[in-house]
């Protein structure tokens, strides 16, 4: 699944691609597809999550290309963790402040200035644990408000691993590692006044990408 969240600064675009290794066969289709929805590197900031890279010299040569006009963030996964991996490309126009590694392979933080200055998003990117237990949310949320605060303009991108609606489940309840998420984010989502744009422009649409 590609979300596209357009604003009228940015263009920017999260991916969970499921692995993106140079070496593995599915990548040049995955990169061809993307391409093909973005043509000439037409986005400001792309975050590819679940990328499997141990190190930056495994990216596709898609990823080495786009470095031409993007800078490039990334974390990779690690031997414990090995369906980790962050990439995330920002055009060159926009200037790159504190970039931080909050958990390897899942969680980081950033923030760019416009090119006309004086402007600030503060940007976090997580792809949540696939096996969750109430620690790991409450780390998860503690890196969370270390990072962002009401006074900022936040943009928090990601697969998170949990849903926090019915409607964005396949089935007629929550999991029980939705319901671990559930309280602590609504708590966040309401200190800082985040909204989910997707559920504002589809407040009833059903869609689903991963089918278990």
């Amino acid at each position: 699944k590609i979300i596209l969240l357009k604003m009228t600064d940015l263009k920017i675009v999260m991916w969970n691609c499921g692995g993106l290794k140079a070496t593995t066969s599915s990548t040049p289709h995955k990169m061809g597809a993307f391409d093909k929805n973005f043509p000439n590197a037409s986005f400001d900031i792309a975050a590819f999550v679940e990328t499997h890279h141990k190190d930056e010299s495994e990216c596709p040569d898609l990823i080495q290309e786009y470095k031409v006009s993007h800078n490039c963030l990334h974390t990779p996964a690690i031997p414990e963790d090995k369906y980790a991996g962050i990439v995330i490309l920002i055009r060159k126009n926009l200037v790159i402040r504190n970039p931080t590694i909050l958990i390897q392979g899942r969680f980081l933080n950033f923030s760019i200035e416009l090119p006309q200055g004086n402007f600030l998003y503060n940007i976090s990117v997580l792809y949540g644990q696939n096996k969750i237990n109430q620690t790991l949310v409450s780390e998860n949320m503690t890196n969370f408000y270390s990072k962002h605060n009401i006074e900022d303009n936040n943009i928090i991108l990601g697969d998170f691993n949990f849903c926090q609606q019915v409607i964005d489940r396949d089935s007629t309840t929550l999991h029980h590692y939705d319901k671990l998420w559930c309280k602590p984010w609504e708590k966040f989502c309401s200190d800082l006044n985040l909204v989910d744009p997707y559920r504002i422009q589809y407040p009833e649409r059903k869609v689903y990408s991963f089918l278990s």
